[in-house]
């Protein structure tokens, strides 16, 4: 970072948070040290568990994904805001239709130690994503009302 900031190279950061890290990745002390290093933006991405023994007590609560959405929000300049560009994605696509489409087109793993199917993926997710469920569901009424 340094080096890049020392030759005037614009660059961002990949930042995946977990439910361990995303408090410390979010913080002011880590966003400002990123700008000082002269970081101009930052993409932040959720922990998924992608090969065959991941953990998948990395995988925020609904609670922590709420911080997120609000804290992500709050770097953007929403509601706050800091000297760089923070983003994040958002898919309407399901898991289950991702994992057919993967079945479909003949992706597969390329991790040859642990191969993992897209089915084997989704299934390791299906009680996450079933808890999580109703708070998002929440979250996206709350959020598009007020922009009615």
């Amino acid at each position: 970072m340094d080096l890049m900031r020392s030759y005037r190279i614009p660059f961002g950061v990949s930042i995946c948070y977990t439910s361990r890290n995303y408090k410390v990745v979010t913080s002011d002390e880590f966003l400002d040290l990123l700008i000082s290093k002269g970081c101009v933006f930052a993409w932040y991405f959720h922990y998924m568990p992608v090969e065959q023994n991941a953990d998948t007590l990395l995988l925020l609560t609904p609670g922590q994904r709420t911080y997120m959405k609000d804290r992500v929000r709050e770097i953007r300049g929403v509601t706050g805001g800091k000297e760089f560009t923070a983003s994040t994605s958002r898919t309407t696509a399901s898991l289950r239709a991702a994992a057919s489409q993967a079945a479909e087109s003949g992706a597969h793993s390329t991790d040859l130690e642990t191969p993992e199917s897209a089915e084997h993926r989704c299934d390791k997710c299906r009680a996450y994503a079933a808890c999580r469920q109703p708070t998002a569901e929440s979250l996206w009424q709350k959020d598009h009302s007020e922009r009615v």
